[in-house]
């Protein structure tokens, strides 16, 4: 994931201070939904670049991709601050901030809602 980013970035010339990921079923087939956050505004085609990058870098999402199983990711922006957010919210809840690793997956139901928050209205 993290290479198939770091190649999205200098394809797309963004300057990405933060993404995660997560599946979303909601249609068929299902995708994944990535949340970034970066400086500017992310242009009209990048789901493409994205897809390819992450086909370049993983064999098993490019034949997912090619059999029709995984539909194309979406990509979603998320305003400046997002994640310094996640980590104060990390910090109100009693954890301390040393013992965070970056976020890069939502897994759980707390992380989902709180990135499907911070998507500007």
């Amino acid at each position: 994931l993290e290479e198939a980013m770091e190649q999205f970035a200098k394809k797309t010339g963004m300057e990405i201070t933060g993404y995660c990921v997560q599946e979303d079923d909601s249609g068929l087939p299902p995708r994944y939904l990535f949340y970034v956050e970066c400086a500017g505004e992310i242009a009209a085609g990048t789901e493409t670049i994205l897809d390819d990058c992450l086909c370049s870098v993983n064999y098993g999402y490019k034949g997912c991709r090619g059999m029709n199983e995984i539909g194309a990711p979406q990509i979603v922006g998320l305003p400046g601050g997002s994640f310094q957010r996640y980590e104060e919210h990390l910090a109100a809840g009693g954890h301390l901030m040393g013992q965070n690793k970056r976020i890069c997956i939502l897994d759980t139901v707390e992380k989902k809602r709180f990135f499907a928050a911070e998507i500007p209205v």
